[in-house]
């Protein structure tokens, strides 16, 4: 009996303790001013709208710090994960799901073009014929009669100096296509991380046309 009175006591406190402490926030509340005048102004209209101001600022205030916890909360927190030496296989498949965020340094900032690209020129077949070769042009030489006179309309008088000539076209040919790739060779790519192969393919090509070009240009 006395103990089922000690819990109605101790309920009926609580609430009225619940009911004073509400009466005191609620006329707290309904007092802060916090842009009260100083001094304070007598006029009731300039003292409603200054409670009203305050209350539409802890309103906004409020919103506003909810807003961004809640932003805040919903915001993805990366985590770096290391992967040593991965392989390119493995490469691949992060960068298939990490796209916009995976970042693969590369141990070697600067590589030569000629590490990892092997070009082929081939000359017209002409220059590797026996018609560029100096036995061609003897065996012409050895084929006229001395004893004639010299016709400027026989062919074989001409046609050494001719095929001589184009020996020396494919030679400079060839050699311009030599220093070409030599200078190609020299050449670096440059990137501290590892770049897309679609970036990679496309510098690739703009380097191997840029060798063409200068190689045209001196033919």
């Amino acid at each position: 009996m006395y103990r089922f009175n000690i819990d109605i006591f101790l309920v009926v406190s609580l609430r009225n303790s619940i009911l004073i402490w509400h009466r005191k926030l609620k006329t707290i509340l309904s007092k802060y001013n916090i842009f009260a005048s100083f001094p304070p102004v007598t006029d009731e209209t300039i003292h409603r709208n200054q409670l009203i101001a305050t209350r539409l600022f802890i309103v906004v205030f409020l919103s506003s710090l909810i807003s961004i916890t809640i932003f805040n909360l919903l915001i993805p927190i990366p985590i770096r994960m290391p992967v040593n030496t991965p392989t390119f296989q493995e490469y691949l498949d992060l960068h298939a799901q990490y796209n916009e965020t995976l970042e693969c340094p590369c141990s070697h900032i600067s590589v030569n073009y000629a590490d990892f690209i092997y070009l082929n020129a081939s000359l017209h077949q002409i220059c590797s014929s026996v018609y560029v070769s100096s036995n061609w042009s003897r065996l012409i030489f050895s084929s006229i009669d001395s004893r004639y006179m010299k016709n400027p309309y026989d062919f074989r008088w001409t046609a050494p100096h001719m095929f001589q000539l184009l020996a020396s076209f494919c030679q400079l040919a060839k050699e311009n296509i030599e220093n070409g790739f030599l200078l190609f060779s020299s050449q670096q790519i440059i990137s501290n991380s590892v770049i897309e192969f679609k970036v990679f393919a496309e510098k690739i090509d703009s380097a191997a046309r840029l060798y063409s070009v200068n190689v045209e240009r001196y033919l």
